[in-house]
């Protein structure tokens, strides 16, 4: 797939997603590790983040556009503009 790589580790009730250098990702896909906050303790997941194009094929620049946005909104947000 045309992703990324990526850890996903739930310890003392904190989910943490990690890529394969161990950079923590949950502000990057913050909507995947709320979800994964459903998982039990001491859970790992060993995947991919994959987004679609509208097509619903696997898409890297889909994925990128979505980390822009996911980059700009948490500046706006530490900046207190939202």
């Amino acid at each position: 797939f045309d992703g990324y790589r990526a850890l996903a580790l739930k310890k003392g009730g904190e989910v943490s997603l990690l890529s394969r250098r161990n950079n923590v990702l949950n502000r990057r896909f913050a909507s995947i590790a709320k979800t994964l906050q459903g998982m039990e303790n001491d859970t790992i997941l060993d995947g991919e983040v994959v987004a679609f194009d509208a097509e619903g094929r696997p898409s890297f620049n889909t994925l990128q556009n979505h980390r822009i946005i996911a980059q700009m909104s948490c500046r706006a947000s530490s900046e207190g503009t939202l």
